[in-house]
């Protein structure tokens, strides 16, 4: 259970997120304001970021499981 919520903490943040770069995307463009369209392409990139680092770190937490498992079937094929 705690995973699930966990998950569904992290996507309902960078939902949030996403809103509020497309917020700072659009105040840009209405006012014209160069600080403003820094300050959302920072934003939205920082966003992507984080989504690819949890994809990195997701997929290696699969890669250490799966390796952990094979050297323990390793150790039970040797008698070790």
């Amino acid at each position: 259970m705690a995973k699930q919520d966990s998950s569904k903490t992290v996507f309902l943040a960078l939902s949030v997120n996403f809103f509020i770069g497309l917020i700072k995307s659009f105040v840009a463009f209405i006012t014209g304001s160069s600080a403003m369209f820094s300050e959302a392409v920072h934003h939205l990139l920082t966003l992507l970021i984080n989504f690819y680092c949890g994809l990195v770190l997701s997929k290696l937490k699969k890669a250490i499981l799966n390796f952990i498992l094979l050297e323990e079937d390793e150790k039970s094929i040797f008698g070790l």
